[in-house]
């Protein structure tokens, strides 16, 4: 979107950028809104487990634990449906003399008949910004209470050895159940999509070969996921599969060219494998879908040096650092580019030290190099007793 209006925009400006887009196409488009309004509405309480950040769907399937537990939301939604039913059912068939005599029963029918208006309520509060299941959670508490009124309720019936009213009751749960668990929509959850949170959760815990498996299989079954083959190559990168890596993180660049990491990432592997100039114009080409990436920045400077234009690095790094004045890398090498560079103008002995010393205050002296930049930058200042101090 920045891209687009070309301007940097806060998380408020994207909030209300599509907030008006949403108004606007309500206001146009009535029919077709009240349409698809009904279609989320639909499929929030549905069977499906619709995805957020997991694929329910498919844990379940492949977790003893979840796959044992023997409710689901339509479930617990039938059985708040009926109980709500029967509770209303027996507040209209008691007396106002027997409410007055029984002030608890009262409250506990009130108490039933409430919590699915809270439920009710709440859904329709998250309506309008989710319908993935993780957002009907705080509801099955609010269908449970109903539901164990209509399990008390089929209880006394039994207990009281009123089998009509206990079968229908029965008959009337088994209905809602079924036709709670009739999917009207159609919804299938994505395996690609469960495969790759699988292999981000194994390169997270660097499990490189086993992140590498669930990363093809994501590929298998979505072919043009560029997520997939760009996470694929940099588990690839990181194992020393350098050629297989560049291939991955090429094609994932080739099927979103504004994916900018796929085109970092492309980078750092033709970098690595000694390819200067392919690593250097995939570091421009990342600067143009995100040009606030202060990485390619520092890595792209990094090659200029290495090439002898330290003026075009000092550029890259001075930017680099207007983005982020914290980033220790672009404070090291802007200072080791102002204490080393052989363009006389460009050194600046006082400033690199103060870049170097506020590196590594950043980072609390962990970094061996950000101390060699620090001796270099000393020594350009004239303070020799330091720089061999800190190179020591």
């Amino acid at each position: 979107m920045e891209r687009e209006l070309g301007i940097h925009l806060t998380h408020s400006d994207v909030s209300a950028h599509y907030v008006s887009k949403a108004l606007e196409f309500a206001a146009h488009n009535q029919a077709r809104f009240l349409q698809l309004t009904l279609k989320k509405a639909y499929l929030l309480v549905s069977p499906h487990e619709i995805t957020l950040n997991k694929v329910l769907h498919y844990e379940r399937l492949n977790s003893r634990t979840l796959a044992s537990i023997p409710f689901n939301f339509p479930a617990v939604l039938s059985l708040g449906i009926v109980g709500t039913v029967l509770a209303l059912r027996s507040r209209r068939r008691t007396s106002a003399d027997s409410l007055r005599r029984s002030g608890a029963d009262t409250a506990a029918h009130e108490a039933v008949l409430l919590l699915p208006v809270l439920a009710v309520s709440y859904l329709a509060s998250v309506l309008p910004f989710f319908v993935t299941s993780l957002y009907r959670m705080p509801v099955v508490p609010l269908l449970l209470l109903p539901g164990a009124y209509a399990v008390c309720w089929i209880g006394s019936r039994l207990a009281a050895r009123d089998l009509r009213a206990a079968g229908l009751c029965l008959v009337a749960l088994l209905a809602v159940f079924a036709l709670a668990s009739q999917p009207l929509i159609p919804y299938e959850p994505s395996l690609g999509k469960w495969h790759l949170d699988r292999g981000i959760v194994r390169a997270l815990d660097r499990r490189d070969a086993d992140a590498a498996e669930e990363y093809r299989k994501a590929i298998a079954i979505a072919p043009g996921s560029a997520t997939a083959h760009h996470n694929l190559g940099i588990v690839l990168a990181r194992s020393g599969e350098l050629g297989d890596a560049a291939t991955h993180i090429a094609r994932a660049a080739e099927l979103d060219s504004g994916l900018a990491p796929a085109h970092i990432g492309l980078a750092d592997v033709r970098a690595a494998q000694g390819r200067g100039d392919e690593a250097a114009e995939s570091y421009r080409r990342a600067l143009e879908t995100d040009p606030r990436s202060v990485w390619a920045r520092n890595n792209l400077a990094a090659l200029l040096v290495g090439n002898g234009r330290f003026r075009d690095a000092a550029r890259l790094l001075e930017e680099a650092l207007e983005i982020d004045p914290g980033d220790a890398k672009s404070m090291s090498n802007l200072s080791w580019v102002l204490a080393v560079s052989p363009v006389e103008e460009l050194r600046d002995g006082e400033r690199a030290v103060r870049l170097a010393e506020r590196a590594v205050e950043v980072t609390g002296g962990s970094d061996p190099a950000l101390l060699g930049t620090l001796a270099a930058a000393y020594a350009e200042a004239g303070d020799f007793e330091a720089a061999v101090e800190t190179a020591a």
